[in-house]
């Protein structure tokens, strides 16, 4: 069975701490730097290694407060595939 985690015991809010922002307890690595190092190509495992001080579980549930699915790879707003081998066979 899959063990489940309050967020509040991962994502907090402390006003002396990066002015109040959404940051990892006990850290101060914002919500917002992971999901910045994410947008940039870094997999959340990645990130993991990058601050090693922050287990998968931090930064998977980082991302989810802000709404990423990271089932799919994150494309910018407008990005549209490159579907024209498709249309030529090649």
């Amino acid at each position: 069975m899959a063990k489940v985690a309050d967020i509040g015991t991962y994502i907090v809010r402390t006003p002396k701490i990066r002015g109040g922002r959404p940051h990892i307890a006990g850290t101060g690595v914002t919500v917002r730097r992971i999901v910045g190092w994410y947008k940039l190509g870094l997999s959340p495992e990645g990130i993991a290694d990058r601050i090693g001080h922050l287990s998968l579980a931090q930064v998977y549930t980082a991302l989810r407060v802000r709404g990423v699915d990271v089932r799919r790879p994150w494309r910018p707003a407008g990005h549209r595939p490159n579907t024209q081998h498709l249309a030529t066979g090649s």
